[in-house]
């Protein structure tokens, strides 16, 4: 395959498709042994991970999906709400005969996530979370509108390539890094109507309340990673956390804004196969 990972990530013959329940799934596989499943947050899709799966396939089998109605993943009739990305991701397991995995999660996905180790503990192994948590009051108005019906009505109408690069403004530390092609790929999978009916639609419908107040369950094996800088979950909500979850590693990461494993995938990816390869040795 010519090219780079990254180049590739959005064309439309990248990766392959799977039936799940009658859902057609877009989803990527490489390498061998442990799986290492990525689940991006809403409004997203694989692309997010361009610089994640090459490192991770040197040493796991790498698995990233579009989530339910999300890239060019089909939409269901369901209600899109967390637990229906967790059932999602069930079916999409047993459908790659997965047994159990590692899950890698960024923002939102990082609730999914959660919630899906919860409700089916012996199918995961690890949790890494980056930045993880729902829509609060820091996230930029485009995003916290998409939940209240006029408003997300308006935003549906008129959504643009404005929003999207505002948006990632506010996600990215280092705005160096957010070029023409990076916002033009975003925006290419949020102006497919499907796509955006999608990420407001669970928006709207975002009830994270369980997972929160369950997550002391999860025990040990949680990682997360948080950007110091990070202007859409903020620095302080780390601390819900490690009140919350016993024996969890959470490292914060300089000069990194809310999409750290974007601008600082080096960083993330050698700490966190370390941390995941530490624990299948010792397992």
């Amino acid at each position: 395959m010519a090219g780079s990972k990254q180049e590739l990530i959005m064309d439309e013959d990248f990766g392959q498709y799977i039936d799940v329940d009658g859902i057609n799934v877009h989803y990527y596989e490489e390498g061998f042994g442990t799986p290492v499943i990525f689940l991006h947050g809403i409004g997203q899709s694989m692309y997010t991970f361009r610089n994640n799966l090459k490192d991770f396939a040197a040493c796991f089998r790498v698995i990233a999906l579009d989530l339910l109605g999300h890239g060019t993943t089909d939409g269901n009739d369901s209600d899109l709400l967390i637990e229906d990305y967790s059932e999602f991701l069930l079916s999409f397991m047993n459908a790659l005969n997965i047994d159990r995995a590692h899950l890698f999660a960024f923002s939102t996905g990082a609730i999914i996530a959660m919630d899906f180790a919860l409700a089916f503990p012996e199918r995961v192994k690890k949790l890494i979370l980056i930045s993880p948590g729902g829509v609060c009051d820091a996230y930029p108005a485009p995003i916290r509108n998409a939940g209240k019906a006029v408003l997300s009505d308006f935003e549906f109408t008129f959504f643009n390539r404005n929003m999207v690069k505002s948006s990632l403004e506010s996600a990215y530390f280092d705005k160096t890094m957010l070029t023409d092609e990076l916002i033009d790929n975003y925006f290419d999978v949020l102006s497919d109507p499907k796509n955006l009916d999608t990420a407001m639609h669970t928006v709207a419908q975002w009830d994270d309340t369980d997972v929160y107040e369950n997550m002391n369950a999860l025990g040990e094996g949680v990682y997360i990673f948080w950007g110091e800088c990070d202007s859409w979950h903020p620095l302080e909500q780390l601390e819900e956390f490690e009140d919350a979850i016993d024996g969890l590693y959470a490292a914060t990461v300089r000069n990194g804004g809310h999409m750290i494993h974007e601008e600082k995938s080096r960083e993330i990816n050698r700490k966190a196969i370390e941390l995941l390869l530490t624990n299948d040795i010792t397992a």
